[in-house]
């Protein structure tokens, strides 16, 4: 057996794998649905972990053991393994060290079959200018969503689009009407910052950053939608207000009102989500809490009143804002969750 047919195994063993978790003692872990199924290697890889390394990271594998080659002792990257593509993040511990696969879906999905809301999708088809934010958790399909919202916008409007990412996670088509440059930290650029500012010498209409983690990025990111490009982003928090809040936390260094004054300017749409597993249909079913920027949100952000962002959700409906509740209420009349599930559980999911 060797590691590709042992990856195609898991994904035909395991409807619903998210994750695979690969270590060099010999131990394997299968994230499914939320739970985790701990195995054992077949004897005839034991003992292989260089000829792994070599198989996920060909370019930094220079020794039998490439992450005492990084200064962090962790690896980053992206392989397409057994007709399907992955995240990689290997790293070493107390036992050794492993590999942590995230399989990424083999074909971007359409907003329609990862239930994104028709108006959101609309909304930012239509956005000329402007910060676009996704918000979430680890593993809260923020890079999915991205990626389809992207290639829907793709397919219908004639533009120029970069990405610079860490890795390069999915592969958008080029037989859209758009144009697309990928970059990849690491191999294509120095950081999210730099790729940032190159970008903007690279004629773009749409900016897509994978992640906005620093000061250097924030800030280019917000003058980079002031300037009149769309610029969309990922913010780790689990709500629209907290995601606010991180933004300006990033920027600590500078005027809290005039940060405020800039993200209330320039944030167009904000997105937060989470998925959350129904055993009874067996799959996780996204629930979605979305912004669209209105003058009175506008105004809670340059007073830093963020808390009152999710009223303003809860009353805007009627102009396409969406809160938890709402979410809930609708993934319930679609039959994907529970009659008793209740919006708070969101945030144990």
């Amino acid at each position: 057996m060797t590691w590709d047919q042992l990856i195609t195994d898991i994904l035909d063993a395991f409807p619903g794998v998210s994750d695979i978790i690969l270590s060099e003692n010999g131990d394997y872990c299968v994230l499914a649905n939320g739970s985790a199924n701990k195995l054992t290697l077949p004897e005839c890889l034991k003992g292989t972990w260089p000829e792994l390394m070599r198989l996920l990271f060909p370019n930094q594998c220079r020794e039998a053991n490439p992450l005492t080659q990084d200064e962090n002792f962790t690896l980053e990257g992206a392989v397409t393994l057994a007709g399907c593509r992955f995240r990689l993040s290997a790293l070493k511990h107390s036992h050794g060290s492993s590999v942590v696969m995230r399989l990424l879906p083999c074909s971007i999905p359409t907003p329609e079959k990862i239930s994104l809301y028709p108006s959101m999708v609309e909304h930012f088809k239509n956005l000329d200018y402007g910060l676009v934010l996704l918000i979430g958790p680890t593993g809260s399909g923020k890079s999915t969503t991205i990626a389809s919202l992207i290639q829907e916008r793709m397919n219908e409007i004639p533009e120029n689009i970069i990405t610079i990412e860490d890795p390069i996670e999915y592969i958008y088509r080029h037989d859209s009407v758009s144009n697309i440059f990928q970059r990849e930290v690491g191999r294509d650029c120095a950081s999210f910052g730099r790729g940032l500012r190159d970008a903007l010498r690279q004629a773009p209409h749409l900016i897509m950053i994978g992640e906005i983690r620093d000061e250097e990025t924030a800030l280019t990111a917000l003058k980079a939608a002031e300037s009149g490009h769309v610029v969309v982003s990922t913010v780790h928090a689990h709500s629209v207000d907290q995601a606010c809040l991180r933004f300006i936390k990033l920027l600590a260094n500078y005027n809290p009102e005039n940060v405020c004054d800039a993200l209330a300017g320039t944030l167009r749409l904000a997105i937060a989500q989470t998925l959350v597993y129904n055993p009874e249909i067996k799959r996780r079913v996204s629930l979605h809490e979305v912004m669209m920027m209105t003058n009175a949100i506008a105004a809670h952000i340059r007073s830093q009143k963020f808390e009152r962002i999710p009223n303003e959700l809860t009353i805007g409906s009627r102009r396409g804002q969406i809160s938890w509740e709402h979410s809930v209420e609708d993934r319930i009349s679609q039959n994907l969750l529970p009659p008793d599930y209740e919006a708070g559980n969101r945030l144990a999911c």
